[in-house]
């Protein structure tokens, strides 16, 4: 019964020796919009197969069966199951009536860094990452020998410096659920909340709602793989000359540069427009708004090692048009992949300890009592 409300599950094999000091290799994430549950089964005398779930919170319960049939690995007899996110929170008492397990609710603000952190260490990216998808460039044939573009890219190069191959950390870690942030993360698994997105996941939901009629994720990709956001965006094209003598260099003339730009350029209203080509441009300003503030914290702590992860990345469409705005202006200088998974917030309950959480609130009052410039979270 619970199975008919499973958004998707992924599963990947970790060494138990990864699982050192971990009760139960399991873990729960509610947050504003969907829920995660990470549950683990023996893959054979070295490995768990770790399964990432995902459930609407509408179908929370369902989530919470889900979870009960298939069982966690409990390596602790009596160890408490750790969960995070604000519903956790909430429902405390029905997680526990469900599971019939104590729980401990461990700080999502802590278990976003060690969770991203304890992924990638222990797993190779082909692993817990999307494979590239295949980047249709045809829009801008031509472009890439242009003399102002290969300038963007030489710069981008100096101010990231080469991705190292096979190299891990540090990393920028780009997360984006109901609510978004940016982490550095450090090879010790120090992180550092370096910047906030306030039009996230919840908000583009939401504004979803207001002018396609749904908030439901599936539908508006479903609706913008339909469209066309050069009907409803001002493009480079409308606002300057395709002259390469001219000041503002050769830009691609069908780059988007005002989101929703032409219902002033036009005086068009929402009667006017498709809602494919609304989704369309909907879509792609939250993805390029996400891609630019990593991009920025990326070139000011000159690391090119970047990672965007959460449930808004679901889609391919959104991950090839951000990989193809990549490519276009910063060559091979940006490492960038998308994590197969929105789970690691549940990773990160899951590895935590209590005193870590004392010691991350102790860090986090320490800090709004000094308020030192820079400084990291604890591992």
């Amino acid at each position: 019964m619970s199975r008919e409300f499973l958004l998707e599950e992924k599963i990947i094999a970790v060494k138990k020796s990864h699982f050192e000091g971990v009760g139960v290799v399991g873990g729960l994430d509610r947050g504003c919009t969907l829920t995660k549950v990470l549950f683990s089964t023996v893959k054979d005398d070295e490995h768990y197969n770790l399964h990432f779930a995902l459930f609407k919170n509408s179908h929370f319960e369902a989530g919470l069966d889900y979870l009960k049939e298939k069982g966690m690995v409990v390596q602790v007899p009596g160890a408490k199951l750790h969960v995070t996110g604000a519903g956790c929170d909430m429902h405390r008492e029905l997680i526990k009536q469900k599971l019939g397990l104590e729980i401990q609710f461990i700080n999502e603000f802590l278990t976003q860094g060690r969770g991203t952190h304890w992924l990638i260490g222990c797993a190779d990216d082909s692993e817990i990452c999307y494979p590239e998808p295949e980047l249709d460039m045809s829009e801008f044939e031509g472009l890439q020998a242009n003399n102002f573009l290969q300038k963007l890219i030489e710069k981008a190069k100096k101010d990231l410096g080469e991705p190292i191959e096979g190299q891990k950390f540090p990393c920028m870690m780009l997360f984006m659920g109901s609510g978004g942030g940016i982490m550095k993360i450090e090879e010790n698994g120090m992180s550092d909340m370096v910047g906030g997105l306030w039009f996230a996941g919840r908000s583009f939901l939401g504004l979803s709602k207001l002018l396609l009629g749904t908030d439901d994720y599936d539908e508006i990709l479903e609706l913008a793989s339909k469209g066309r956001r050069n009907n409803v965006d001002t493009e480079v094209k409308d606002v300057l000359a395709n002259d390469p003598n001219s000041p503002y260099g050769q830009l691609p003339p069908n780059l988007p540069v005002f989101p929703f730009g032409k219902a002033v350029d036009t005086d068009k209203t929402l009667a006017d427009l498709s809602r494919e080509d609304l989704a369309n441009s909907i879509v792609f300003s939250f993805a390029y708004n996400a891609f630019t503030n990593l991009a920025l914290a990326a070139q000011t702590s000159k690391i090119p090692k970047l990672y965007m992860g959460g449930n808004f990345f679901r889609h391919e469409l959104i991950r090839a048009e951000i990989l193809k705005i990549v490519r276009l202006f910063t060559g091979e200088s940006i490492a960038l992949k998308f994590l197969i998974t929105g789970h690691t917030g549940a990773i990160g309950a899951m590895i935590s300890k209590p005193e870590d959480e004392f010691k991350y609130l102790a860090f986090m009052q320490q800090q709004a009592q000094q308020a030192p410039d820079g400084a990291n979270s604890p591992a």
